[in-house]
Parts: C-alpha cells; sequence; structure tokens
C-alpha cells in the first residue's frame, strides 16, 4: 500500500492483501506476468507475500545468495526466489548462489546442485511440527490445512511428530523488532530533516521509535537472538525438519498491514517468519491448500544450516502430491 504507488491487489482475490514487503513481486507471479521474481526478506517479506499468493517463497541459509548493495537491516536481510514452482525456486538458486567479494558476509562457493537433488526420498527423517509459536491466534481454517499437510508428509514416509517451538511470537517480535526499528533510524541520518515528510508515515514513525532505543536495549536484543539460534540449532540436532504454518491466518484485506484477531483488536503475530531471520536457517514457504475466501494457504519448512538442498527437496515431494492450480495465466 505505497502512498507512492497505491494499493497491490492479491490476484487469488482482489479485496485481499498480497502480503509484503515484495507483494508486488508475488502478485506479478500469480498473476502471470511472468514466471519468477525475485524479493527480499528481511522479517518474512519472500515467504509471507508467496503464502498469500500462492507461490514458492525461499529464504536460503544466511549468506547462501550474497547482496549488494547491503541492506540497511544488515544479516537479517535475504534476497530470494519467488516462482510458481520448486523446481524454478532452485533453478534460481542454483543461479543466484556463491561468493560475492562486494559481499563480505557470503557464504563460500558450493557445488551443490539444487535441482538435482530434488528428487530424493524423504522416508524415514524426523519432522517436527509446530502450529503454534505461542499462545496467539491460529485461523482453524489454517489449523485444517496444516495437520492435512503434515498428514502428507507422514505418506512420504516421515516421522511427524509436534513440538513445542523453543521460541514464542511475542518475545520473537520484541527481539526483531529492536533489530529492524534500530535500522530505520538511520533513515532520519541518510535524509535531510526537510524531507522526512516524504516517508510512508508507519516507515518513519519506526524511524522515530528506533532512534529512541537505548543502547542496553538493543544489545540485549543482540544477546538474546544469538541465544535463540542456539536453542533453535538444538531442534534441528534433532529434527530434519519443521513444519508450521507461514501466517496464523488468512491474508488480511487489502490495505491493511495486521488483520485483526477474535477480539477484534488489530493481531501483530499473525506470521511465523520472522523467528528464521534472526536464527539464519533456511526456510521456505509452499502452497498447502485454498481457504475460504478464495486464496492460498502457506506451509513453512525449515531446517538446520546449510540444508537449502534439503528444505527445496520437501518442499518438492509436498508439491508433486498436491500441485496448485493457478487460476491466473
Amino acid at each position: 500500500d505505497s502512498p507512492l504507488n497505491g494499493i497491490t491487489r492479491n490476484p487469488w482475490n482482489t479485496e485481499r492483501t498480497p502480503g509484503g514487503s515484495s507483494g508486488g513481486a508475488g502478485a506479478a507471479v500469480a498473476a502471470g506476468l511472468g514466471p519468477l521474481s525475485i524479493g527480499t526478506d528481511g522479517g518474512g517479506s519472500v515467504r509471507i507475500p508467496a503464502a498469500c499468493t500462492g507461490l514458492v517463497g525461499l529464504k536460503a541459509t544466511y549468506g547462501r545468495i550474497p547482496a549488494w548493495p547491503a541492506s540497511m537491516h544488515g544479516d537479517l536481510a535475504n534476497t530470494g526466489p519467488m516462482t510458481r514452482t520448486t523446481r524454478d525456486a532452485a533453478l534460481m538458486l542454483n543461479v543466484l548462489k556463491g561468493a560475492d567479494v562486494r559481499d563480505p558476509l557470503a557464504l563460500p562457493p558450493t557445488d551443490v546442485d539444487f535441482v538435482a537433488g530434488l528428487d530424493r526420498s524423504l522416508k524415514g527423517l524426523k519432522v517436527g511440527l509446530v502450529l503454534k509459536f505461542g499462545d496467539f491466534f491460529l485461523d482453524p481454517e489454517v489449523e485444517a490445512a496444516i495437520l492435512k499437510a503434515a498428514d502428507r508428509f507422514r505418506a512420504l514416509g516421515c516421522e511427524v511428530v509436534p513440538i513445542t517451538p523453543p521460541t514464542e511470537n511475542g518475545e520473537t517480535g520484541r527481539v526483531f523488532v529492536a533489530h529492524w526499528f534500530a535500522a530505520l533510524q538511520r533513515l532520519l541520518q541518510l535524509y535531510p530533516e526537510a524531507r522526512h515528510g516524504e516517508f510512508d508515515p508507519a516507515l518513519y514513525e519506526q524511524a522515530k521509535i528506533g532512534a529512541g532505543l537505548d543502547v542496553k536495549t538493543i544489545i540485549d536484543s543482540q544477546v538474546r537472538r544469538r541465544e535463540m539460534a542456539h536453542a533453535w540449532n538444538q531442534v534441528f540436532a534433532e529434527y530434519d525438519l519443521v513444519l508450521s504454518p507461514t501466517m496464523s491466518t488468512l491474508p488480511p484485506q487489502v490495505g491493511r498491514n495486521v488483520p485483526d484477531g477474535p477480539d477484534g483488536r488489530p493481531n501483530p503475530y499473525w506470521t511465523n517468519t520472522a523467528i528464521f531471520n534472526l536464527t539464519r536457517h533456511p526456510a521456505v514457504s509452499v502452497p498447502c491448500g485454498i481457504s475460504s475466501i478464495g486464496t492460498p494457504f502457506g506451509l513453512q519448512i525449515a531446517a538446520a544450516h546449510s540444508r537449502d538442498n534439503l528444505v527445496l527437496a520437501a518442499a518438492e515431494a509436498f508439491e508433486r502430491q498436491d500441485p496448485l492450480a493457478f487460476p491466473h495465466m
């Protein structure tokens, strides 16, 4: 809902948002304007619009895809493919992967062919299932879709076990916001005060909040982030994959940043994506059915660091069972 260019709508239901912030990328591919796009994911901005528009959206292990110029959000920010199929996402990753001397945080080059491994069997994998990241609202339609997806993984030969996540969305949100807003305050330094009125109002408010954060808050959030990553490393030492809803609700109405909860108040905990930006683990969103309002559901599949090939193979195996039929060609 850019004040500069207007509202982008969801091709599946134009009264709903395509998600963000790479909503234009998601809407374009879903509507058939092109077969693939590149999104940027600092807290879910590839996976959220992918879930809203029925795409495969990949946030690879941090550094697998180098980026330049650097994002002001540092190592929260990822660049990744948004496509209609997992195979196309793997093809894009083969092109985008690799080192770049301009990016000091890029991972070393890899000779892994992410397409060649798509047909691997998932039989015998141990899979954790997280329905809720804390005591927050989960739409019954989303819950039913994710439980059905878990059954499909069982049919593929996986052992699927419900687990309690080591982090919950309330604390994740607080840690994420400290990182995000602290980075945004740089906007107030980069642009003269006379131009601050040109910012998106919500972005401007976040930058001002970031400018008011004290050093203790920022350092404490960095410490807690490391602890969160350690906790999830322990999970991935026991489980090959973790499944969860990409979003806990249906896409909000167009022009809304967040949906309302069952109490009628804005629900800030409607996505489950930011945790893997904080921990840097690979995660992909794949479509897993259609809701009563005609928009797709998104299933998030995550794995240990550098197991990008595994999350793609899991997404491909799941997609083969029930590929999404796009009405927009």
